[in-house]
């Protein structure tokens, strides 16, 4: 595989999460049977949150990613792809998402970080997606 399809794979993935997890905060915020003022204005927090953490957080493990990707030589070993970081950054969410399940945390708080999180998987995958159309061009 080339370069660029594996870099937009991850992307795809990310974005996959995301919306899994964007569903499952906005289902916890609905059940929480808010007045439409709030329940509009936890998910605009929620959303905010998660465009910031993309921007300051995500964004550079994006790079990071892409240019361990793009470092190996063709055929890339599929083992190899991602570091050890990026396995720590997923089970970091997982067991952030867990913690909150397991301390019963209220379905208003479970939303709204699961809306954040799932808004700024979506907005990495995008950033994933484009720099591999990008070195897609790059590459031909």
């Amino acid at each position: 595989m080339k370069h660029w399809f594996y870099i937009a794979f991850t992307g795809v993935l990310w974005i996959f999460m995301g919306l899994y997890l964007s569903v499952k905060g906005i289902d916890f915020l609905s059940i929480s049977n808010l007045s439409p003022f709030y329940f509009i204005s936890i998910c605009i927090v929620s959303i905010v949150v998660g465009f910031l953490k993309e921007k300051f957080i995500l964004k550079k493990t994006v790079k990071r990613i892409v240019g361990r990707i793009l470092s190996f030589m063709t055929p890339i070993p599929v083992l190899k792809i991602y570091d050890r970081r990026f396995y720590m950054i997923i089970f970091m969410m997982v067991a952030l998402a867990q913690s909150l399940k397991l301390f019963s945390f209220p379905v208003i708080i479970r939303g709204g970080i699961d809306l954040a999180i799932g808004v700024a998987l979506i907005k990495g995958g995008y950033s994933f997606i484009n720099m591999g159309i990008s070195s897609k061009k790059i590459s031909y």
